[in-house]
């Protein structure tokens, strides 16, 4: 089924969405529908490779007694809450394929023979799944087109795939994708799109930890992923980033023992949004140069932490702005001679690895919101620990009213000074330079005049 329904019909009513998606498959291929005379059987099991599918072109209720016909579009139907499995002994080219059997769930399985496969001939094609139906394919998709899942339901992309046509995520519907290997989403040469529109996600579930290595694309406004994977499900994300003019949304929505690594580089003219609502952690570590915003946080979504595995991992970005998430420079030091710091919202910048140092450019002109806590885990307080934050090259970098809004370990909230070299200090604990050298010279009269004295 070729995928060529404009994203606009995700505001039409699902019925009719659905309806429209299943009418722009191949326009070659027919469809060919699944059954047994006597009914599909909560828990049978039955063969993609014997006389129970329509004739090409057939209907839903059959007759089922024709072999499978390569290269058509495969439906599956069933009564309410069927469970059932189809094995899969050849390589059977097709089209696509849909599931709309009344909250069912469908396997395909191997028939023992390891020989099982799905052949997607030629283009993306849709895989459909209806709400509330789950579809698991667990032989590999080869071929030369690619996937495209469809409609509100779950699809489970569980075979070693090797098919290189790409994956489109959010071409239509709300699809959950679940995968758990490293080639769920076919060849790494086959890029995943997105494309659901500003503000919206698709969502990926690991169920294993995993490293995609396939490249990521926005073809939208504005796009977003969101995984959502299961405990101890880390996912790594090894391929390269391309972020269009309107930005794009990261969110690692998965257990906290899950963390999502974007160790490819990530480019575009866009910024990104990163966020989450577990306490998860987004790790970057590539060679990034996207330009636009770097936003730590969104509203709903702030129980996040940014964490920057490499220096100057974010340096291309024109501003970092803290919207109730975290930031965690890692141990490492990020000289960001462009790039200001705002604050929209009570946020957190934790020094978790030791001395690392951030510097960012003069923020004065910026209108901050909120608390900005600086804080170091990797012990000891923040100003004695080694940790450092710059803004700026001099004294003007952060406005009066931008300094009464920084506390350091959650106290000391509007100790904050500046120094003539933009280093940002907690005045309640170590005095400026310019009064420890005033001290000092202090010291130095009173042991001059206590010395004359003595003579």
């Amino acid at each position: 089924m070729k995928k060529l329904t404009s994203t606009s019909l995700r505001f039409i009513t699902a019925a009719l969405g659905l309806a429209c998606c299943l009418l722009t498959f191949n326009a070659q291929a027919q469809s060919q529908y699944f059954g047994v005379t006597a009914g599909i059987a909560n828990g049978g099991t039955y063969s993609w490779d014997a006389a129970n599918w329509s004739v090409s072109a057939g209907t839903s209720s059959g007759p089922f007694t024709f072999n499978w016909t390569p290269g058509d579009f495969a439906r599956f139907y069933g009564g309410a809450s069927d469970n059932y499995t189809v094995t899969v002994n050849a390589s059977e080219q097709n089209t696509g394929m849909y599931l709309n059997a009344a909250g069912a769930t469908l396997n395909i399985n191997d028939a023992g023979s390891g020989l099982g496969s799905l052949n997607v001939i030629t283009a993306i094609q849709g895989f459909l799944v209806a709400s509330g139906e789950n579809l698991y394919i667990n032989v590999p998709i080869t071929g030369a087109g690619g996937v495209a899942p469809e409609s509100s339901g779950s699809l489970y992309l569980y075979g070693n795939n090797t098919y290189i046509g790409g994956t489109a995520l959010g071409d239509s519907g709300s699809t959950l994708t679940y995968i758990n290997n490293n080639n769920s989403f076919g060849a790494a040469s086959g890029a995943i799109s997105l494309n659901r529109g500003a503000g919206v996600f698709s969502v990926v579930l690991a169920t294993a930890p995993v490293t995609i290595a396939n490249n990521w694309t926005d073809l939208g406004t504005g796009d977003g992923v969101n995984f959502a994977s299961s405990a101890s499900c880390p996912v790594v994300c090894s391929g390269t980033w391309s972020v269009g003019a309107s930005g794009f949304l990261v969110r690692n929505n998965g257990a906290s023992t899950s963390p999502l690594t974007l160790s490819g580089k990530i480019s575009g003219s866009g910024g990104v949004t990163f966020s989450g609502a577990n306490t998860g952690t987004i790790i970057v570590s590539g060679a990034n140069a996207y330009t636009g915003a770097t936003t730590v946080g969104s509203t709903g979504d702030t129980a996040i932490t940014l964490k920057l595995g490499a220096a100057n991992t974010i340096a291309s970005s024109s501003s970092v702005i803290m919207a109730g998430g975290t930031l965690d420079p890692d141990g490492f030091h990020h000289a960001m001679a462009s790039t200001t710091l705002g604050l929209t919202v009570n946020s957190t910048i934790d020094y978790t690895s030791g001395a690392a140092e951030l510097d960012f450019a003069k923020s004065s002109a910026l209108t901050w919101a909120g608390t900005l806590n600086l804080k170091s885990t990797g012990g000891g307080n923040w100003n004695t620990s080694g940790d450092n934050l710059v803004i700026g090259t001099d004294a003007t970098g952060l406005t009066v009213p931008q300094l009464g809004e920084i506390e350091f370990n959650g106290t000391d909230l509007g100790d904050a000074g500046i120094t003539s070299q933009g280093y940002i200090i907690d005045t309640a604990q170590v005095p400026e330079p310019s009064t420890l050298v005033l001290s000092l010279l202090g010291g130095l009269g009173l042991m001059w005049n206590l010395r004359r004295r003595a003579v």
